[in-house]
């Protein structure tokens, strides 16, 4: 990884100081949206992760639209 792409603004998927605290974070608001029936971005890919409902109209967690990848 470049130094240029540790200063271009960009989110880090993890907070240096605790990985597991920031891990945890980004994925609880992940799933916060999922959950509220709203689009987020990918962790894996940054593509569109769209809610999947189950039976009950419900969500119950989303798929990636690009990588393919759940988060149920």
């Amino acid at each position: 990884m470049s130094l240029a792409t540790l200063e271009s603004g960009q989110p880090r998927l993890f907070d240096a100081a605790d990985p597991i605290a920031g891990l945890d974070r980004m994925l609880v608001r992940l799933w916060e949206e999922l959950t509220s029936a709203r689009s987020v971005a990918c962790p894996i890919c940054d593509a569109e992760m769209r809610p999947e409902h189950s039976v009950h109209a419900r969500s119950r967690g989303g798929r990636c639209q690009g990588c393919g990848c759940t988060l149920t």
